[in-house]
């Protein structure tokens, strides 16, 4: 409580760190060495979980849970973080020509379900709703693609805790203090700056309009032919 919070924190720790995950890290500065960049997620497993992702994996691609595959989660807290759904089928659509993987749109909440089905709506059948999950699920089946793409969620940060590839879109927050973790990702920071007027919260999501498919595409295309089985093949 904050009556007795002067008791226990009594060292005051500056911020020099930009990313959020670097800046909780420094907390411990006082202790122990903590550079900006060596932060190490170990999470855990979840066997009934991983057990369900790789259930639904068996039947998405008749028989075998093994086939690569994207993830995509189209949904965000923040209407002004909303990339357009129909952009996200695009990409799910472009994603199976060039690569043959076919993708999954997680959601949570009705909202967001709606916002899934106009994803494969706009994903010539390349993509697909994925089954109500809880956390553990989510975090298992993000475990298991070969990319995620997201806006600015906490899908992002789970598939950069597990090691997922994954491409994050942001406009009106910064991709370099919130964005996945680590070099294993690509992010794209919208050219366009939010309305000043309000928060960011409150804004419009003209900032996400201004990011273009080709972009997000060739951030795709970029994590997923750095993957070592379609590097063999090329």
């Amino acid at each position: 409580s904050r009556e007795i919070a002067p008791l226990l924190a009594t060292r005051r720790v500056k911020r020099t760190a930009r990313h959020m995950v670097d800046t909780y890290l420094q907390l411990l500065s006082p202790w122990t060495d903590t550079g900006s960049g060596q932060g190490v997620f170990n999470m855990p497993h979840y066997p009934a979980a991983a057990e369900r992702a790789r259930h639904i994996l068996h039947d998405y691609h008749n028989s075998s849970s093994d086939q690569p595959w994207v993830a995509i989660n189209a949904g965000a807290g923040w209407p002004s973080k909303q990339w357009p759904a129909e952009r996200f089928g695009r990409i799910a659509q472009e994603v199976f020509l060039r690569y043959g993987m076919r993708s999954l749109v997680f959601w949570a909440g009705e909202k967001e379900h709606g916002l899934a089905e106009e994803v494969v709506e706009h994903s010539a059948a390349t993509a697909q709703v994925a089954p109500p999950t809880n956390l553990c699920e989510l975090l298992e089946f993000i475990r298991r693609a070969a990319l995620l793409l997201s806006s600015d969620t906490a899908a992002l940060q789970i598939a950069s805790a597990v090691g997922t590839p994954c491409v994050g879109l942001f406009g009106p927050t910064w991709a370099d203090e919130v964005g996945p973790y680590g070099n294993r990702h690509v992010s794209i920071q919208s050219s366009v700056l939010p309305d000043a007027r309000k928060s960011m919260r409150r804004s419009s999501n003209s900032s996400m309009n201004a990011i273009e498919i080709s972009e997000v595409l060739r951030a795709c295309g970029q994590l997923l032919t750095a993957r070592p089985a379609l590097v063999a093949a090329a």
